[in-house]
């Protein structure tokens, strides 16, 4: 289907005096495939898209309308307006796109038909697509369920950690116990390799002992016991068991003041479920309770 670039023509003639357009509206270029050809005198770009000459891919090669002048020839102001549709880097639902992340590939997250594909969660456009962890892929390292200097109320959190070489898309992962009590990770969350991060029921370092969380959830959704109590953590997808820890105050370390502490020797989805695995944490943080919320834990002394 031969189809007609004109804003791509003009860029070459403008750009010089206008710079570089916004990436963020009309995109100024034809889709290179199958049963598609070039307009004369443009030639189709490792990006897949047609450009003339003096486009030098600037800014995604995307023009501003206000870049036109008013006074310029325009056989059909709709090859203007028109976008690239899939590929373009823009989600439109009107075109039954649910992710676009700037290409037409398969097996990145965004298909050839900008439709998610399984397994993983596709955010913002463009978009930024990652899988979800599978089992013992992310487990959970430390927790610090009774602080002093602040109430349980408002200075409890855990870390996660993640085992693998990959980066992964959090949004939708959900925690529970045996009791009812529950939350999900509801915004976009990722955790890179070799990364920690800490969830707690304070974002407010001035009030939740100076620790840096990384996703607060709803104090009163979830409480971690004293005594003894269960974190599940669940693929938001599948409902896939991802990792769990059962704590007793009889195998697991139990000092107020001081976090839950995986040895770093013991880091796995297995090696977690083993109280003498854990100790007391070790190094002062915040206000002055022990751990090392977000860091790689010590091994147990």
């Amino acid at each position: 289907m031969y189809r007609s670039c004109l804003a791509s023509l003009l860029l070459g003639l403008f750009a010089s005096a206008a710079g570089c357009f916004s990436p963020t509206i009309t995109p100024c270029a034809v889709t290179c495939g199958t049963g598609d050809s070039c307009p004369e005198s443009t030639s189709c770009a490792a990006d897949g898209f047609c450009h003339s000459p003096g486009d030098e891919f600037m800014c995604g090669v995307q023009l501003a309308d206000a870049a036109i002048p008013a006074d310029a020839f325009v056989a059909d102001a709709a090859f203007i307006d028109a976008t690239v549709g899939c590929g373009d880097g823009l989600v439109d639902p009107g075109n039954n796109e649910d992710c676009d992340d700037f290409n037409t590939e398969n097996s990145d997250g965004c298909s050839d038909i900008c439709q998610v594909e399984p397994g993983f969660i596709c955010v913002a456009g463009p978009s930024e697509c990652h899988r979800t962890p599978s089992v013992g892929q992310v487990i959970i390292t430390e927790i610090h369920k009774d602080p002093s200097g602040v109430s349980d109320l408002a200075g409890e959190w855990f870390e996660l950690h993640n085992l693998s070489g990959e980066t992964f898309q959090l949004l939708n992962t959900s925690f529970r116990d045996f009791n009812g009590e529950s939350f999900s990770i509801d915004v976009p969350l990722t955790i890179a390799p070799a990364q920690s991060l800490v969830l707690g029921n304070n974002g407010n370092t001035a009030t939740n002992g100076g620790v840096d969380v990384d996703f607060a959830y709803p104090t009163a959704d979830f409480i971690l016991a004293n005594d003894g109590d269960e974190i599940i953590m669940t693929e938001g997808l599948s409902g896939v068991e991802i990792d769990r820890v059962t704590y007793l105050d009889i195998s697991f370390p139990d000092q107020p003041g001081r976090s839950m502490s995986l040895g770093a020797n013991a880091y796995s989805s297995t090696g977690n479920d083993v109280g003498a695995n854990w100790c007391e944490g070790q190094t002062p943080f915040g206000d002055g309770n022990l751990g090392t919320p977000g860091q790689l834990n010590p091994v147990c002394p």
